[in-house]
């Protein structure tokens, strides 16, 4: 049953776990610029995870759009 959610959760994990990422960056920018250069490149290093973490969501996103395309919808 969860399986046919999981897509979705993923997805909104994506969004919410790149969205904190983000408005933390800001606040360090905004509130401690001394210290923006160096939060830069330590964000900067987690390239790879958001490279395999965003490929699975596009695999998600394109498997599901074969299966719709096919009509084997999932219910």
């Amino acid at each position: 049953p969860y399986v046919r959610r999981m897509r979705p959760t993923f997805g909104y994990m994506m969004a919410a776990t790149w969205g904190a990422q983000m408005l933390a960056l800001a606040y360090i920018i905004v509130t401690d610029p001394a210290q923006a250069s160096a939060v830069l490149n330590a964000m900067a290093s987690l390239g790879t995870i958001w490279a395999v973490a965003l490929s699975v969501l596009g695999i998600y996103v394109y498997g599901r759009s074969n299966e719709k395309i096919k009509g084997t919808e999932l219910r």
